[in-house]
C-alpha cells in the first residue's frame, strides 16, 4: 500500500500543474472563483488569476518533488529523515502566507 501513495501524489500534481496551466492559457477560473473575483478591480481580479495559475504550478512541483522524496524512500535510495519533510512542509507554508498577503492586497486594489 505505501508503494502507490508516490504514484497517486505524482498524479495529483501533474493534475495540479496541468490545472495552473489551463487557468493561463484560458483565464478562466471555476464558476466559483470567478463570481469572487467580480468583487475585485480590473487589475486585482488579473493578478488573482496570474497569483492562482502560479501557485496551481509551484503546488503540483512541490507534490510531485514529495512523492520523488516518498518513492526515494521506499526504495531505500535515500535515508528516511524529517528534514526533507520539513523542508516541503515550509515551502507549502510560505505558499499560503504569500497567497494570503498577495490576496488581502488584490482586495484593496
Amino acid at each position: 500500500m505505501t508503494m502507490m501513495w508516490p504514484f497517486v501524489l505524482g498524479a495529483l500534481g501533474i493534475f495540479t500543474i496541468i490545472t495552473g496551466v489551463k487557468i493561463i492559457l484560458t483565464g478562466k477560473l471555476s464558476a466559483r472563483e470567478e463570481e469572487k473575483l467580480a468583487a475585485y478591480s480590473a487589475k486585482g481580479a488579473r493578478t488573482m488569476r496570474i497569483l492562482n495559475a502560479a501557485f496551481n504550478i509551484i503546488a503540483g512541483l512541490v507534490i510531485i518533488g514529495y512523492a520523488v522524496v516518498r518513492y526515494l524512500e521506499n526504495q531505500e535510495i535515500i535515508p528516511d529523515n524529517v528534514i526533507s519533510k520539513i523542508v516541503l512542509l515550509g515551502v507549502a507554508l510560505v505558499m499560503v502566507v504569500v497567497y494570503f498577503i498577495v490576496r488581502n492586497n488584490c482586495k484593496k486594489m
